[in-house]
């Protein structure tokens, strides 16, 4: 997906943790690929596979004063969320 270092930023806002994106623009795909190379064997466990230095990660780092912004938003945000799935 497309990358947004505000929306990013906003994202870790709202859960008040930091993220660690994938370097990586299809990382569905990369996911996918990783699955198929342990079911094949060429990788001994998850661990390995996902030491690949290739990926790379970025981190984000929560914003405190963004965080206090959306802070009083999170408990709507998460009852409408809730509900979406009740009848």
């Amino acid at each position: 997906g497309a990358r947004n270092a505000f929306v990013d930023a906003v994202k870790a806002a709202l859960i008040d943790r930091p993220l660690v994106m994938p370097g990586v623009e299809e990382a569905a795909g990369i996911g996918a690929a990783l699955v198929g190379g342990l079911a094949v064997g060429l990788f001994a466990s998850p661990a390995e596979a996902v030491r690949l230095e290739a990926i790379g990660s970025t981190r984000i780092d929560v914003d405190p004063a963004l965080a206090a912004v959306y802070a009083p938003l999170v408990p709507d945000l998460v009852g409408r969320l809730t509900s979406i799935g009740e009848p």
